[in-house]
């Protein structure tokens, strides 16, 4: 199968791929197996940057082999809008959840809870 995509289309993929990885790594302290097929996929698509007039935005290490996006990537921050929502909401809800269960730990136990 053939996928055909603009070159809007391509930028817009590179920061769904910035915000995916972000999701499954940003807490994580080792590399996760779970995420490899992800990755592949990304450096996969990574690859074509420079056919899509990006070579300004990723990057290929020859020593880790490997394609990173660039500091103007980073410096656009187009991805980063997203991750801080979902930061800021999910730090609410997480706040909430948190104290309810303590308060309720509070009131009947923590060997009822």
């Amino acid at each position: 199968m053939k996928i055909n995509i603009t070159k809007k289309e391509y930028r817009l993929l590179l920061d769904v791929f910035s915000i995916a990885t972000w999701v499954m790594n940003s807490y994580k302290y080792e590399p996760d197996p779970k995420s490899l097929p992800y990755e592949n996929l990304e450096q996969k698509f990574m690859a074509f940057a420079k056919d899509f007039g990006f070579k300004n935005l990723v990057e290929y290490d020859q020593k880790l082999k490997a394609y990173y996006t660039t500091s103007e990537y980073e410096e656009s921050e187009s991805d980063m809008q997203f991750i801080d929502e979902f930061e800021k909401d999910n730090f609410w809800e997480k706040l909430g959840s948190n104290l309810a269960k303590r308060d309720l730990i509070n009131k009947i136990g923590l060997q009822q809870f």
